[in-house]
């Protein structure tokens, strides 16, 4: 039987269900120029006309292929044809030597970003599909991901920072193709769909097999949304335990009473321990379920915890009976440049603003540095919060440099030199990770 191809009226009622999306001013499309994007950009332009929003489709041009730059071209003409704006952004165009794809994948979402930010919209859209959500099931399984990777992927979430919307997640991908088909839209195909040096194709290549032995894509998507109605569930207890058992520090880090932990079931510990590694470690992905049931024993066991590094983050106990989840300083992103006025995250842990004036340098100081700055402001108060912060916290806290030599603290001291404050100089920060739970009770803390 043919696929029916998506109507209007579907896609609305899919975009209302993305309510970050449906209540945006200003949307971007990712389009590729495959059958799935430019089937989510024909939609969403339909969309956004009839409900005054703004859009623009967004091609990014990795310079990964030779044929890469001809077709972004040809999507640019497509979608003029149509009245529709049109973007194709250019970063980094090396070719990496390893892990092709989650590099390509990485810089596509910073471009995404970059533009998102410049532009002033509020989300971006992406065309993944129920085939794609079906993918990630099985690829999650195959890295022992547990209950929350088997959960796939969100309709709306942050990653990197960045906000996302997937309103196509329970469209299969024919349906895409025949919307595509019903428009007279011509679309191009990337030839490494079909290579089988990546894992995400080969399991592909598989799906047929398991339907014939009657696991059907339908039963996987229901497995999926019952994993993800769970992951929502184990969020809010989460959150409900931090709030009452812990606090999240503004540098970034997470301490929670031991003796409560240790009364949790010892499934929900693991589940708490990697939500937290996960934020506090900047990593877009939950540790592997058996690291982290081997650390819950641990810090479960008699006598003092130890301190054991997990997916970028040091896990230990910590001072009066508490467990402190920390960042490892030596993990932490580089130095990064700041422009004026332009926010930025860094370590994918903060989101930085810096005010008026010249650019600057982000980046963390090392212990020498840290006992200079408190030299030199010697008396102030606000000089000595880091001092009550776990060392590590204070070691991989970003700092500002300016060109006059002055270092900013932000939240604390503008202007650290000969302890100077300039309101032209002031930096905005604050510790933004992608998981919303987490991301709120930071918000709750900060403003205690």
């Amino acid at each position: 039987m043919n696929a029916e191809p998506v109507t209007d009226g579907e896609f609305a009622a899919l975009m209302t269900a993305c309510p970050g999306a449906a209540g945006a001013r200003m949307l971007g499309v990712g389009v590729s120029g495959g059958p799935d994007s430019m089937a989510l950009c024909l939609l969403a332009g339909r969309w956004a006309e009839t409900h005054g929003v703004g859009l623009v489709a967004l091609t990014v041009d990795h310079g990964l292929r030779p044929e890469a730059a001809a077709e972004a071209r040809a999507v640019g003409r497509w979608l003029a044809g149509r009245g529709m704006t049109h973007r194709i952004l250019r970063g980094d165009r090396s070719r990496p030597d390893a892990g092709l794809q989650r590099v390509a994948r990485s810089r596509r979402l910073a471009l995404l970003d970059g533009w998102r930010r410049d532009a002033g919209a509020d989300r971006i859209l992406l065309a993944h599909s129920a085939d794609d959500q079906a993918e990630t099931f099985l690829l999650r399984a195959l890295a022992d991901s547990g209950p929350d990777g088997l959960a796939a992927m969100n309709a709306e979430v942050r990653v990197g920072g960045t906000p996302l919307s997937r309103p196509l997640l329970d469209v299969a991908r024919p349906r895409l193709a025949a919307t595509c088909s019903a428009c007279g839209q011509p679309w191009v195909s990337d030839p490494s769909n079909l290579d089988t040096a990546y894992t995400r194709v080969r399991l592909r290549a598989l799906v047929p097999g398991l339907e014939s032995a009657g696991l059907q894509g339908a039963q996987v998507l229901r497995l999926v949304r019952a994993m993800a109605a769970a992951r929502r569930a184990v969020d809010r207890h989460c959150a409900g335990f931090v709030r009452t058992h812990g606090t999240v520090g503004r540098a970034g880090y997470v301490r929670v009473d031991r003796g409560a932990f240790c009364g949790l079931p010892p499934r929900f510990a693991e589940l708490l321990v990697s939500r937290l590694v996960r934020a506090v470690g900047g990593t877009g992905w939950p540790p592997r379920t058996g690291r982290v049931a081997r650390l819950v024993r641990e810090l479960r066991s008699a006598g003092a915890p130890p301190a054991r590094t997990l997916g970028g983050c040091l896990v230990r106990g910590g001072r009066d009976g508490a467990l402190e989840i920390v960042r490892e300083p030596a993990a932490c992103a580089g130095p990064l440049e700041l422009a004026p006025g332009r926010q930025t995250r860094w370590d994918n842990r903060f989101e930085v603003v810096l005010g008026g004036g010249e650019p600057a340098l982000l980046g963390t100081l090392d212990a020498r540095g840290w006992n200079r700055l408190a030299r030199d402001c010697r008396g102030s108060p606000a000089v000595t919060e880091p001092w009550r912060w776990p060392r590590e916290a204070r070691l991989s806290y970003p700092v500002v440099r300016h060109l006059d030599g002055t270092v900013s603290i932000p939240h604390l001291v503008e202007d650290v030199g000969a302890c100077r404050r300039s309101s032209s100089r002031r930096v905005g920060l604050a510790f933004c990770p992608d998981q919303d739970w987490i991301r709120n009770l930071a918000a709750l803390e900060e403003g205690r």
